[in-house]
């Protein structure tokens, strides 16, 4: 099977509260992640609940919440064709009292070369941005 990973980490001051109050509200999430028109989520931030997404400039896409652990991170898995994608999630307390935030995208399938062509661009320039844009959030009190 074919896959592939793009991960992208910040280290911020912001507390783990915030954090998860920002990753926790799904129909917020384009204020975080400048690539996302639009997000809904049916159900309580738990595993199992089913959401929507809108990337800009791509169709609608379903996921589900495959993993969450308060104040500590989440998986979502979203459906493409003959492929999966998974984007996790992870906060880690480091010893200088800061945080590191980190997302991770894999994709799996028969479909995964074609997407890493299509998706490559936009997740190695948008998952930086995405990160470093919920620090500063967190950080700002906007939370």
């Amino acid at each position: 099977m074919f896959s592939w990973n793009v991960e992208a980490s910040f280290v911020t001051h912001a507390n783990k509260e915030a954090v998860w109050k920002l990753w926790s509200d799904v129909p917020n999430w384009p204020k975080w992640d400048d690539g996302l028109q639009w997000c809904s989520l049916d159900g309580p931030f738990a595993v199992g609940s089913k959401g929507e997404l809108k990337p800009k400039g791509a169709p609608k896409v379903r996921f589900i919440m495959t993993d969450v652990r308060p104040m500590q991170g989440y998986s979502d898995l979203s459906f493409l064709p003959l492929t999966r994608l998974i984007f996790t999630h992870t906060m880690e307390s480091l010893p200088n009292g800061k945080l590191k935030i980190c997302h991770r995208a894999r994709c799996k399938g028969l479909l995964a070369p074609l997407l890493w062509l299509t998706l490559r661009k936009d997740l190695l320039k948008g998952m930086p941005q995405s990160v470093q844009s919920l620090a500063r959030l967190a950080e700002s009190g906007e939370a």
